[in-house]
């Protein structure tokens, strides 16, 4: 797939189908990722790939919080099972914090970066691909079930990998003038 094709065509991928995803896929773009531009070389970013006993605490953690907002019911656990158990893969992006608050700036740039390209290798492999965020990726209880220190580092993204169940349509995007500004 040529890049920019990529580009026009990735979305974000909110149901997965079940089975699994072409070998290899995964690799490559774990090894793409490696491309991503980072300041002074510092690979910021680490690559958890949680196996079926670690989704399932994330799992209960997901739960708990959907419970928390929302109140519980048969929908509720449904929803954050086609969520956290559903994709095929999860791979959970996060950065090793450095003590300069420039540097560890620049880092996260990096690590959004590395998640990105990661995202986009997958894509060229016909693969989707869902970024989250959420109240999760800050839970202690999450840092916890990832072996992940807090004080040392910082989950940037979960990124759901699987076989798309559906393809979103392509939403509308801004002018190009509307977000480029050309200066004397």
């Amino acid at each position: 797939m040529d890049l920019h094709e990529a580009l026009r065509t990735r979305r974000t991928i909110q149901r997965f189908a079940s089975g699994p995803i072409p070998d290899g896929a995964l690799e490559r773009a774990l090894e793409a990722s490696l491309l991503a531009p980072n300041h002074k070389l510092t690979y910021p970013w680490r690559f958890s790939i949680p196996g079926p006993v670690t989704r399932q605490a994330l799992f209960r953690v997901g739960l708990r919080l959907r419970i928390a907002k929302k109140g519980t019911g048969p929908e509720v656990a449904a929803h954050v099972r086609s969520t956290m158990l559903d994709p095929a893969h999860l791979v959970v992006v996060s950065q090793v914090i450095d003590p300069d608050p420039v540097r560890a700036q620049e880092d996260y740039a990096s690590c959004a970066t590395a998640a990105f390209t990661l995202m986009l290798s997958l894509h060229a492999d016909g693969v989707g691909t869902m970024w989250g965020t959420g109240r999760i990726v800050r839970e202690p209880e999450t840092f916890d079930i990832l072996g992940l220190d807090p004080a040392r580092d910082r989950i940037v993204a979960f990124v759901w990998i699987g076989r798309p169940a559906i393809v979103p349509q392509t939403p509308p995007r801004p002018p190009r003038a509307d977000v480029t500004r050309i200066l004397p």
